[in-house]
Order: structure tokens, then sequence, then C-alpha cells
């Protein structure tokens, strides 16, 4: 289409009405320099400094770095992509904010990853590419991919073509590639606060693998663990490392071992709240935010797809919410206070009628992560308890209540006491689509202050699951049996007529 010169792409950067976030109309952007020309894509990386010189205001440390992370394909943007996509997504940070934004390219196309630093003058006349960049000739041309590339600080790339189709090389290739980008991406504020990662994208095994489980779960591990300097546990042993090594001083982001991520949120992402994923990541992030079943997924009709519904998802999105609280200097549960009730908004407001229209479960938790092993640790100590036939009972109880970990829990709890809880409580409240309140130092009460804040559409909708935030992986094809090696550990004691699976059967 030709559009007017006033109208540009979304996001529109427009208030929502009587919000907080109402600021006033930015003035126009600068023009921006001449593009510079876009180096060739070796198997090395290269960087390019900024030649900015930073305000007094500037100077001051943000609050919060965010590193935000998405994925770029040739049917999304055929290469050499020459269109504005996903780097309007995420609204960016105005100069001296308490909120820094990086954001990382893994562009498939192209067989290269990229970090760039966008600002809000750069994103206004990106929106307006047509006229502003393209000269009206379009929303792609040449002269557009010079203008984003002019942002990118670092790049590394291309990957071997071999790596497209053997998924451990370009695993293997991408930690490394990941190493120079996130210590590049530090090494920008080494000074911020607290340091939050976004993956925004789809789901994958929920297993510990990174990005659409591109990187390999130890691969990922391997990873996170060079650049927090957090010492990973075993993934099977019952003790937390990760416990041990407290965060650096933020003058060291500038190195390796920088310390915990505050925050690592995968919220945006499908069915990635499962144990596998938190037992992999917990050491090197203070909270987790993911969700145990598919996200979005809303279908609007013609009505529906307003400006206002435009406009209301566009500042309840994650990287809205994230750039609100790091203005205010919130600290990381604050973070995720707001993002649960956020999330717990979009599905009463604007997407109440889909939802309701569509029978949609949708569930967002945080995870408290120093919680993890008191409750792993519990988990495996009520179970280790259980006879060999009430052993059989727990799986196949679990499989039935779908492998969800609150249902386990409660189940555990019933299961190890002295018989005045009977299994009856857990169907009950199957039935009911609600759990009872824990009793007094139970699993289910360990379980639900290590994922401390929770929402879902259970009070919109009726629900055909035990879905309560966490569940434990599957050994089947989106469904049981239960993954419950990993959780129960190396030396649990099998069930009476042995365990249904002990690998994924698809």
């Amino acid at each position: 289409c030709v559009p007017k010169e006033a109208q540009a792409l979304w996001p529109s950067g427009a208030p929502p009405p009587e919000s907080p976030l109402h600021v006033a109309e930015s003035s126009p952007p600068a023009v921006a320099p001449s593009p510079p020309a876009v180096s060739s894509l070796g198997a090395s990386t290269s960087r390019r400094n900024s030649t900015e010189v930073p305000s007094a205001a500037q100077a001051q440390a943000p609050h919060m770095l965010h590193i935000y992370v998405a994925q770029s394909y040739e049917d999304w943007c055929a290469s050499p992509c020459q269109g504005p996509t996903w780097e309007l997504a995420a609204p960016k940070a105005p100069p001296g904010s308490p909120y820094a934004l990086l954001e990382v390219a893994i562009w498939r196309q192209e067989r290269r990853v990229a970090l760039y630093r966008f600002d809000e003058a750069w994103v206004e006349r990106a929106r307006r590419t047509y006229f502003s960049v393209c000269n009206g000739q379009g929303w792609e041309c040449p002269q557009y991919r010079y203008f984003r590339e002019g942002k990118r600080l670092l790049e590394a790339g291309p990957w071997p073509e071999s790596a497209d189709t053997d998924k451990q090389e370009l695993s293997t290739w991408l930690r490394g590639a990941f190493a120079q980008i996130l210590q590049t991406a530090l090494a920008q504020e080494p000074e911020a606060a607290h340091v939050a990662l976004t993956y925004s994208g789809h789901g994958s095994r929920a297993d510990g693998g990174l990005f659409e489980g591109v990187v390999k779960r130890d691969d990922a591990v391997a990873l996170l663990q060079e650049i927090t300097g957090v010492d990973a546990p075993s993934t099977s042993g019952a003790q937390d490392h990760g416990q041990v090594f407290a965060a650096l001083p933020s003058s060291k982001r500038d190195t390796l071992g920088a310390g915990k991520f505050a925050m690592l949120n995968f919220g945006g992402n499908c069915e990635e709240g499962r144990w596998n994923m938190l037992d992999a990541m917990h050491p090197f992030a203070t909270w987790i935010m993911a969700s145990d079943l598919k996200v979005g997924g809303v279908e609007l009709t013609d009505e529906e797809r307003s400006s206002d519904e435009l406009v209301a998802r566009e500042h309840l999105a994650d990287a809205a919410i994230l750039k609100a609280v790091a203005e205010e200097r919130l600290e990381p549960r604050a973070w995720a206070e707001r993002l649960v009730n956020a999330r717990a908004e979009l599905w009463d407001t604007i997407w109440r009628k889909p939802i309701e229209r569509q029978d949609l479960q949708q569930s967002i938790s945080a995870f408290d992560n120093s919680l993890f092993p008191q409750f792993r640790d519990a988990l495996r100590a009520h179970y280790g308890n259980l006879s060999p036939a009430k052993r059989a009972e727990f799986q196949q109880k679990v499989e039935y209540f779908e492998c969800d970990v609150l249902m386990a829990s409660q189940l555990l709890d019933n299961l190890t006491s002295s018989g005045n809880h009977s299994g009856a409580t857990s169907l009950l409240a199957r039935a009911a689509r609600r759990v009872p309140e824990p009793i007094a130092d139970s699993l289910q009460g360990l379980f639900e202050e290590f994922r401390a804040l929770y929402a879902d559409t259970r009070p919109l909708v009726p629900w055909k699951t035990d879905a309560h935030g966490l569940g434990f992986n599957y050994f089947g094809w989106h469904g049981p049996p239960c993954d419950l090696m990993i959780p129960l550990g190396p030396d649990a004691p099998e069930p009476e007529g042995g365990w249904s699976a002990t690998k994924s059967q698809w």
C-alpha cells in the first residue's frame, strides 16, 4: 500500500488513554547520518564503536539493561532483509533513561547474528521508512539495510552452510557467537544495576535450550555459565552450586563472569514452563518468567481489530512493561508482578471476548529461582519415602494430571501423610478446576512459594486441563508419559512395575 506521509508502521508509539506512560509527542527525528557501508559477513566478528559523546544525563548508570533477542527467517524477510520487521516491536530508550535496550537478531536467512542499539529518533524514522528512508519507492529498499546496520554494534557470521542442516553444529557455533554478543552487550552498560534477557519468539522442547532450542541445552548452560560466572549444578545432582556464587559488582560486567541475570523472560514463548528448562536455567537468573501453555492464539474479529486494541496490546507487551519498571527504578520482584498483572489485564480487557469465544487456556508464572533447590530436594525426599506400590500410584496419577507439578506436589503430600488425606482431594480439586489451600509446611506450599506469582484465564473460561504454571516435561508427543528422570534424580527408586518411559518417544 502507499501510505500518507503522516502514516507509520506499528507499533504506534501512542500512549493509552489515561495511562501513566503518557508522554508528550516526541520532537521530529533528527536526520540520520549517511549510511555506512555494510561490512562483508566474514566468519569472524566485526565491531562498530559509537562516536556519540554522552551527556551528563546519559552518563548516569541505567537501572536495567534489557537484552532483547529475536530470530528472523527467509519467509519473514527475504535475504538480504531490506525492510523493517522485528526491530520495531520493542519501545526504545530515550537519552539518559534508567532503561537501556540492546537488541540481538539471529538472521537465519543470512546466517549471522548481530547486536544493535536503536534509539527513539531512529525508530520514528524506521516506522516511516516508505518516505523517510526509501524516498517513496516502497517499504523495502537497499537504503533501509544501511540505515538499520548503521546501529549495529557487533556482528558474527556467517556460520557454515552445513550448520543449516546440522543442529549440533549450529548450536555450537551460536554458543561461541553469543558469548561475544553478550559480553559486548554487558560492556555497553557495565554499571547497570540489573540485567534482563527476553526472547521474543516461539517455544521449543522446554529442556533448557535457548532461542527455540537453536542453542541446545548443554551449549546454553555452558554459555550462561561463562557469561555469568555461576557454576551450574549437574543436571541430576542434588547439590546446587549456583547458590554459592554471588553476583559480581556491576563494574565487572565488561568481562566474563558478570553475575546472575535479574530475569530471564520466556513468558512470550509457548510451553516453556517445564521442569527441565528451570532445572537448567535457574542458577543463572533470580527470576524466570514462563508459561506452561500455548501463548496467544487469539483470533480477533474485524470489529475487535481496532486501533484501541493495537495501542492497548502495545502498552501491555512485556518489553513496554520492562521499560516502565526500569524508568520507575523498581526491583526485580516488582518487574515480575507487573508482567503478570499486565498479562492478566490483557486477558480481562481487549482479549476477553475472543478468549471466551475460543475457550482459550492461558497462563503466566514468575519463578523465584532461589527456592528451586529447596523445592526440588523436598520433592525427591517425598517420593523417596513412598512404598513401591505408592510410587506406582504416584506415576499413574501424575500422568492422569497431565504431568502438572502442583498436582504432583499435592499428591505426594497426600501419599506421604499419615492417612488423614486421600487422593480424592486431588480428584475433587481437578473437578472444581482449583487447588485447595496448602497444608502448612507441605510440598504444595513450597511449590507455591517457588512459583511466586501466577495468573491464568480460569476466571474467564472452563478449563480442560490440570495445568497450574509448571509441568514435568513430556516423553510423549505433547503429553504423557511424564519425564520424571531429572525431577526425581538419578537415584530415584523405580515404581512397582517400572517407569512408563525413560526417554523421549518422539
